[in-house]
């Protein structure tokens, strides 16, 4: 009777038991998660009975529960002959070496059980030796255990030598996280020792050992025999370039190395010259360098190496000293179309204002940006003060990159010929994306022609219901920095006119002719990228027919200005030129105002008088000479007569090209620009 009583008392509380666990309304008995559920050592007894019953279960997770040695002992003999369990978490349970052991000769007869997850808890060096003797004998090499975690435990240096021992049979564990541990230099050497019997490991972490270069140098020499290993962590291990460069000279050449972590160390800038100068002989994917007391030539070197290293998408460079020079080594790279960076990390680098305009200016002349992850600064607010749109400043980093984006996939659609700016079908991929994406464009805002509207993108939680719409001054600054060689972002200056302040982005908008002129009688929006570049323009989205080709016009006009600028130096030309220019015309009473009047700007329809650049017209306009109505291109000329023959001839050359054009010749190409009024000055001033 007191048997039977004590049967039902049992079963009512593993009823009691599965109600609170809520087991009974599990959809997926495969995969049962029961982590931070309070779980006693008695329950875990009472649980093991029902697991024995229950074949069907591949996943269970007890982490952060109070299991203790007597709960793992239960378990342990839970899954001594379960042939389905895959994947066991007894993370943060308090198991000490008694339950350590237990466990061992759980291990001992099953063979289905492939990741162990044992960190957090309180296992010494005895625990250690009876796992080790576990992991020496699998079944076979088809069974046994792939991943062990064993981060957090009181391994030390002697369990590291059991662990060594372990691992120099067996053929199966291809992940081991030893974080933690303490298992210092010793254990360092030891797992070392046994890389060139080992070549089934693949991922090793030993982050905060406390391994010291002497370490450091006992590890290097296994890596020299093995190269198979995929990840290598090292984090908080007090290395330095000594220790570095013994590192540095056995992974040369080691293309099967994917993942290089080395944060929290004190390498410096030497440790980091080591890195990068091995890093083009590498394949890495992830390279962390944080808080390892790198200054401003350190992080070059790293900069101008990842561009050598396409196959790199994660980079994190937090806790070091991140100088203006430094930003913009980072910014040149992110700029370079070659970049492969998806994710960069410059947290706590002290990064100032300057810099941070480098870097964000960086982005935005990518037109192949493949960043999506972004952390160091508020990169929305810095892009709104390079004169994108206001509304930026609400937006993460990772929307204000894929704003970044869209903007450039708006502008290139554009500039393809017979497109027509059909670029919807690529945002409707991208919105069918789990990455978080915003409206590329207002949808309330259309244009003519059917094929130039998108739909707009889903917005995200973060922006709060407001949609991102690509402005034309967006695509303005992107198609400023649009050639693909780049230019130095080391010139620019916090209020350049390169990246005019939003009060000016305002204005040049509010006087802008609908014709897309952006600046005072130049040619579209076009980028200040020096003498002969390649120019890029945007159309607006709203632009009817016969605006988009006045623009196309006017990109084939600049067309026309940069072969002017590839032709061949002639000395007879040169001084027919300048007497044309620099001497009084020979009839200086037919020589009205009206003839010369757009050489120096006149008021446009849609323009007001602001905004041509007011000048007076010289006293002597009946005998001074023709280049005296531009002073500043005449300035400039003055200033390169002598010194850069070949770059006058270009500018006369040019010059005299666009007054025949300003006076009616050329009219079968360039009919659209006669009668508006070139502000020619303004126009060869930019292709300077």
């Amino acid at each position: 009777m007191a048997k039977c009583e004590h049967r039902i008392n049992h079963e009512r509380d593993i009823d009691r038991l599965l109600r609170r666990l809520g087991l009974y309304d599990l959809k997926d008995p495969s995969e049962i998660d029961l982590s931070l559920k309070r779980i006693t050592s008695h329950e875990a007894t009472l649980l093991c009975e029902v697991l024995k019953s229950v074949k069907s279960v591949r996943v269970l997770k007890l982490c952060y529960n109070e299991l203790g040695d007597v709960g793992c002992e239960a378990l342990a003999s839970a899954i001594n002959l379960h042939s389905s369990l895959t994947t066991l978490d007894l993370g943060f349970n308090n198991i000490g070496d008694d339950g350590a052991k237990s466990l061992a000769k759980g291990l001992h007869m099953n063979d289905a059980l492939e990741t162990l997850y044992l960190s957090g808890n309180n296992i010494g060096k005895s625990g250690m030796k009876a796992l080790s003797e576990a992991l020496k004998y699998p079944h076979s090499s088809q069974s046994g255990l792939r991943t062990l975690h064993l981060t957090g435990n009181r391994i030390g240096p002697e369990g590291s030598v059991f662990l060594a021992s372990a691992l120099k049979v067996n053929k199966t564990l291809s992940r081991l996280y030893v974080g933690g541990g303490e298992i210092h230099a010793q254990g360092a050497c030891e797992i070392g020792s046994v890389l060139s019997s080992n070549l089934s490991l693949r991922h090793l972490h030993l982050s905060a050992n406390k391994i010291g270069d002497q370490g450091l140098i006992g590890l290097s020499q296994g890596l020299q025999e093995n190269r198979k290993i995929n990840t290598l962590e090292l984090g908080f291990n007090y290395l330095s370039p000594v220790g570095i460069e013994y590192l540095k000279n056995s992974l040369w050449g080691y293309s099967d190395l994917r993942h290089l972590l080395l944060d929290n160390n004190n390498i410096g800038c030497i440790g980091a010259k080591s890195i990068a100068s091995i890093l083009p002989t590498l394949s890495l994917r992830a390279l962390n360098l944080s808080f390892n007391g790198i200054n401003s030539p350190g992080i070059q070197e790293i900069m101008a190496a990842v561009l050598q290293c396409p196959n790199l998408t994660q980079l994190a460079l937090s806790g070091n000293n991140v100088d203006t020079d430094a930003a913009q080594a980072i910014g040149n790279t992110v700029a370079n179309p070659n970049c492969g960076l998806v994710s960069l990390s410059l947290e706590h680098t002290g990064i100032g204002q300057v810099g941070q305009k480098r870097i964000a200016s960086g982005f935005l002349r990518n037109q192949k940006l493949k960043c999506k992850h972004f952390i160091g600064f508020n990169l929305g607010i810095v892009l709104v003060s390079l004169g994108m749109s206001q509304q930026l400043c609400s937006l993460t980093n990772e929307l204000a990159l894929d704003h970044i984006r869209s903007s450039w996939e708006v502008h290139l659609a554009l500039l393809v010929p017979g497109n027509g700016g059909n670029f919807s079908a690529r945002n409707e991929n991208r919105a069918n994306t789990s990455a978080p994406s915003h409206s590329a464009m207002n949808p309330q805002r259309t244009s003519s022609n059917p094929s130039i509207n998108a739909k707009p993108l889903n917005s995200s939680p973060s922006t709060k219901g407001a949609e991102i719409k690509v402005t034309q001054n967006d695509r303005s600054m992107i198609g400023g920095a649009s050639s693909e060689e780049g230019f130095n972002i080391g010139a620019i200056k916090p209020n350049s006119s390169q990246f005019p302040s939003q009060q000016g982005h305002h204005h040049r908008r509010r006087n802008s002719h609908m014709k897309g002129t952006s600046r005072g009688g130049g040619i579209g929006s076009q980028a200040i990228l020096g003498h002969g570049a390649t120019f890029h323009h945007t159309v607006p989205l709203w632009a009817s027919e016969e605006q988009t080709n006045h623009l196309i016009t006017r990109q084939n006009l600049l067309g026309k200005l940069n072969h002017i600028a590839s032709q061949p130096f002639q000395q007879a030309e040169l001084w027919e030129l300048q007497q044309y220019f620099f001497s009084p015309p020979p009839h200086p009473e037919i020589y009205q105002r009206q003839e010369e009047e757009p050489l120096w700007g006149r008021e446009k329809e849609g323009r007001s008088r602001e905004a041509v650049i007011p000048r007076k017209r010289p006293a002597n306009h009946l005998t001074c000479t023709r280049i005296a109505y531009l002073p500043r291109l005449k300035a400039r000329i003055e200033s390169l007569r002598g010194r850069d023959d070949p770059k006058v001839l270009t500018l006369l050359r040019q010059l005299k090209y666009l007054r025949d054009i300003d006076r009616g010749k050329h009219n079968d190409e360039f009919n659209s620009f006669h009668g508006n009024g070139l502000d020619i000055e303004a126009i060869l001033l930019d292709l300077i």
